[in-house]
């Protein structure tokens, strides 16, 4: 919803400042021809202003490395149905029925044209052709036709058809059906409103020319305007109204000046270029990467937070209390109910220890446009020694809708041919860690131009296999938003060389490593605290944050 409020506020601004650029400076100032242009242009270019995103200049970004262990569980949780009556919906619903209801006013003027021209008689089969309506009605033009008032005189006909015959030759219908469907469309932004009267204005002001050059006496021409302004006129249509009369005697009676027409008309365009630079040219990020190469892309950000509440229980089912939980850099610790309550991004890394349980770090993400998002998250610890499977269950819950919406239940897999805690873990090039590591797949994973177009952000958690000739295999993606982002990351780390196997009691075994790595659309944060390593569990390894950037 605050993406349509900010939408709603550049439209009109857009709007706002092009209609002020046509009255200070092209309004009764320029041709005819270019105030119709600008005023049908201005108002299709408020609207597509705001949508547009440009990439123009550069913007350095970076990665964000933060300590978490990805352990072997990994939960996604998919977002929930949302509720109908939610105020993103209302507001649709009633722009919609606003849209409906100017199209449908505007359908009925159409109508009454026609039946205009059904009970009206054909007066001649020239072009354009004339209907003599059979009711008492102020004489317009709509396209082709023309229509004329059942008691209209003989000696006012041929100022009348000539003043008809120039919205026709100009097509004024063509752009006032334009208008009214762009207005129909902007139906709660009042400039529009007002942007379609003045376009009215000029189509009236062009045809009263066009009749005075061809040599009409301007008297007579108005004591013709005078007799006119009585019956029915469509707005929609071109007629001789008197809602412009006063305006239209004016422009016919003062001189007119063509002086500085073309610096005015061009003084326009820094207007529409401010417009695009405010609200349309994007940053690409740059992306600069641990062995000194960059990237560029034209991205958007899509961060949205969640409540997260956790019950935390011992094998058993009892409370657990007194558990340190780590949520985004952040230390909390659960009460002697086993609860926290606590706020986490978009994608989160939340790691729970206690003395004498197993570590648990399960890594979930979510996305889509609701920003209001709640987690019940209840997890089962077990006692280090203990060969049981923990468990966590999570329920994605929509605000206000008193009811869950969906529920994923995890349970952990343990690996009985591979080892997760060794003496020795398996080391990595020539430093020999697994820090080195992190360093080989920022160096190496490129953020997939595809999912970069399609805003595609989250945490990728793999896992893979170092065994004991130092082999890596059996990789597996344990969580991932889109294959995009899975194939780029099982590309990089099957290509990674040089390992040297763990060992256990001296001897070379398998051990399964499991690694996140984060896609985000936003910039990273230069303040972030280097990591404490050493509170980490032995096979620890840093969080790979893959960064894209755009300020939109």
């Amino acid at each position: 919803m605050k993406e349509s409020v900010i939408y709603t506020m550049e439209v009109l601004v857009c709007s706002g400042l092009l209609l002020l650029a046509y009255n200070i400076l092209l309004e009764r100032r320029v041709s005819f021809l270019v105030c119709r242009i600008h005023l049908l242009a201005s108002t299709a270019a408020a609207m597509i202003i705001p949508l547009l995103d440009i990439p123009v200049w550069a913007a350095e970004t970076g990665y964000v490395a933060t300590a978490t262990y990805a352990g072997d569980i990994a939960a996604e949780i998919v977002e929930a149905p949302r509720a109908v009556f939610t105020p993103r919906n209302i507001l649709l619903a009633v722009y919609l029925a606003g849209t409906a209801l100017s199209l449908a006013l505007t359908l009925y003027q159409l109508l009454k044209i026609r039946r205009i021209r059904k009970s009206g008689a054909l007066a001649g089969n020239g072009r354009p052709r004339i209907v003599r309506a059979a009711d008492d009605i102020s004489s317009f033009s709509f396209f082709g036709t023309i229509y004329i008032g059942r008691d209209t005189r003989d000696e006012d006909l041929q100022a009348i058809i000539a003043h008809e015959s120039s919205h026709i030759a100009h097509r004024h219908s063509a752009e006032r059906v334009a208008m009214e469907l762009m207005k129909a469309a902007m139906w709660w932004n009042p400039f529009a409103w007002i942007a379609q009267r003045r376009l009215a204005e000029v189509h009236e002001y062009e045809a009263d020319a066009d009749v005075l050059r061809g040599g009409y006496d301007i008297n007579n021409y108005i004591a013709t305007i005078l007799k006119s302004l009585l019956g029915y006129s469509p707005d929609i249509a071109n007629g001789l109204r008197d809602s412009l009369t006063k305006k239209r005697f004016k422009m016919m009676t003062t001189p007119k000046s063509g002086r500085y027409a073309l610096l005015r008309t061009l003084a326009v365009a820094p207007v529409v270029a401010g417009l695009l630079c405010t609200f349309s040219f994007t940053a690409k990020a740059t992306d600069y990467r641990t062995d000194g190469t960059k990237t560029e892309s034209s991205v958007a950000a899509n961060q949205r937070p969640a409540t997260i509440r956790m019950a935390v229980t011992d094998e058993k089912g009892a409370p657990l209390g007194g558990v340190k939980v780590v949520a985004d850099g952040k230390e909390y610790t659960t009460d002697a109910g086993g609860r926290l309550t606590l706020t986490v991004d978009n994608t989160a890394s939340v790691e729970l220890s206690r003395e004498g349980y197993k570590t648990v770090s399960p890594q979930f993400s979510w996305s889509g446009t609701n920003t209001d998002n709640e987690i019940d998250i209840k997890i089962k610890m077990v006692p280090d020694k203990s060969d049981e499977k923990y468990e966590i269950s999570m329920t994605m819950v929509s605000t206000g809708s008193g009811q869950n919406k969906s529920e994923i239940k995890t349970v952990q897999k343990e690996d009985k041919e591979a080892y997760v805690y060794v003496d020795n873990m398996p080391t990595f090039g020539k430093d020999g860690d697994l820090n080195s590591f992190r360093t080989y797949v920022m160096s190496n994973v490129r953020y997939p131009a595809e999912a970069m177009k399609r805003k595609i952000t989250g945490k990728v958690v793999v896992s893979f296999t170092i065994d004991e000739s130092g082999k890596l295999t059996d990789v597996k993606i344990l969580q991932t938003p889109d294959q995009l982002l899975s194939q780029e990351v099982i590309r990089v780390v099957s290509q990674s060389p040089a390992w040297a196997p763990g060992k256990q009691d001296g001897k070379a075994v398998k051990v399964r490593l499991t690694i996140p790595v984060d896609f985000k659309l936003d910039g990273a944060d230069k303040n972030t605290e280097a990591s404490d390593y050493s509170q980490k569990p032995r096979n620890s390894i840093d969080e790979i944050s893959v960064v894209g950037f755009s300020p939109r």
